[in-house]
């Protein structure tokens, strides 16, 4: 038995003797890390101490019995505290047959900061407690979200603690000062700053500005402008183009682009943006691209409800995944090239999805779903993506002419049951194959 290593001759913790530094060292961490909020609040002044303090660890030392039984052992254990150097050390003297013995029975540790001394973290204790009383010197209701920031609050250099520290005096003193980010009066502050402390300012600023629980936006809750979110659009047809001065390739503000003229018979959207790159000319129709998941704004488009609205993403469980939450926000969406049949014709440019998601999707139609479980379960293969920009672009655009051009008639492929037939035809042999028959096939 090493007692160094914390090591014991028993098979479990009711039968664990004679503790090493290093067992000490885990237990007293364990209660550091469970306890340091408790201990912060504790440290301010004039706030109740529930802790028990001293906080006794003890070493376990063996009676007389297991002393004369492994006595080379004992005196290992009582050299290796003696050569210690730790702090709050309890000795006591035992009588034993063979005469008197000082032995080591407990640590003894004072304070919380104490605590953080015995397992090396003092030094950030003291940071984190000092900034914590500071802020708290002149903001009181701070003191709970603060105690709960340990990780930002011990993470932080002095300068960027100083930021932190003016923008939390500034934002009380003006809840709405209706600037934009980098113009807040201080140094170091900027929107990347914010958005990178974002879980951060929320907590803190919560209690201070009095904003509810249900606010996530960090320039509403902090009452800061944020920056226009602009949409990628590109005018398909020249008669929208000649609307806005001949502009093909537009990037407008939300709020503009719902107040263009234009009643579109088609709108396209596509998730990646060289794919919607080399969309050409199609009469009646617009297109939306290069948004990824960034797509909550296709519900404040009013030019989108009386438009035949098709979307286009990558062809993996993310792709469906984003797919079913545009669907939340334009009910009327129909996808393309989002099926097992185009899926099967590209075989050869498939590679691999880094992690399957696990989103609901709920907003799938019944096929879409279909082909979402086969992807989770491996039915193609192991993480399988077709990414959209592989598609033959020769087959690929005629097909997408056409449903522009059936949406100009008032009579939309995708709203006759486009969903359940491929546009690219059976470009493997293998499109009639259902999921079962795949699985056996592999």
């Amino acid at each position: 038995m090493t007692a160094s290593s914390g090591e014991t001759p028993g098979s479990g913790p009711s039968g664990e003797l004679m503790r090493g530094p290093e067992r000490v060292r885990e237990i007293v961490e364990g209660r550091f890390e469970r306890r340091k909020e408790k201990w912060l609040l504790e440290s301010l002044p004039g706030a109740p101490v529930e802790s028990a303090w001293p906080l006794a660890i003890s070493l376990k030392p063996p009676a007389e019995r297991g002393i004369a039984a492994a006595f080379q052992d004992f005196e290992a254990w009582r050299a290796i505290w003696r050569e210690s150097g730790a702090h709050g050390i309890v000795w006591k003297t035992k009588n034993l047959r063979i005469g008197a013995y000082k032995i080591p029975a407990s640590v003894s540790l004072g304070s919380a900061e104490e605590a953080a001394d015995w397992i090396g973290k003092g030094g950030v204790w003291r940071k984190v407690r000092d900034r914590l009383l500071e802020l708290c010197a002149r903001r009181p209701l701070l003191a709970g979200p603060l105690a709960k920031s340990w990780r930002e609050l011990s993470s932080m250099d002095d300068a960027d603690y100083g930021t932190l520290s003016g923008v939390i005096d500034f934002l009380a003193e003006n809840p709405r000062a209706g600037l934009y980010p980098r113009q807040l009066p201080m140094a170091g502050v900027h929107t990347k700053w914010l958005e990178a402390r974002r879980s951060l300012m929320l907590r803190l600023m919560r209690p201070v500005l009095g904003f509810g629980e249900g606010v996530k936006d960090l320039s509403e809750a902090l009452g800061l402008l944020a920056p226009p979110k602009n949409i990628r659009l590109k005018l398909l047809d020249p008669a929208f183009r000649d609307l806005v001065g001949g502009l093909e390739t537009l990037a407008v503000p939300i709020e503009e682009a719902a107040r263009l003229p234009l009643r579109p018979s088609a709108v396209f959207i596509v998730e990646n943006s060289q794919s919607g790159l080399a969309f050409g000319d199609l009469k009646g129709s617009v297109l939306i691209y290069g948004h990824g998941r960034d797509i909550s704004f296709l519900g404040r488009l009013p030019w989108l409800r009386d438009a035949s609205v098709f979307y286009w993403g990558d062809l993996d469980t993310d792709g469906l995944d984003i797919l079913s939450q545009a669907r939340a926000f334009a009910p009327n969406l129909r996808s393309f090239f989002m099926d097992k049949e185009t899926l099967l014709a590209h075989r050869v440019f498939w590679v691999r999805e880094p992690k399957a998601c696990a989103g609901k999707a709920e907003n799938l139609t019944p096929e879409e779903a279909r082909l979402l479980s086969g992807l989770r379960r491996g039915v193609f293969g192991q993480n399988v993506r077709f990414e959209q920009e592989r598609i033959n672009w020769e087959v690929a655009w005629p097909a997408i002419k056409k449903l522009a051009e059936e949406s100009l008639g008032g009579r939309s492929k995708a709203e006759e049951g486009f969903a359940r037939e491929s546009l690219l035809g059976d470009g493997s042999g293998q499109a009639g194959l259902d999921e079962d028959s795949l699985a056996e096939e592999k």
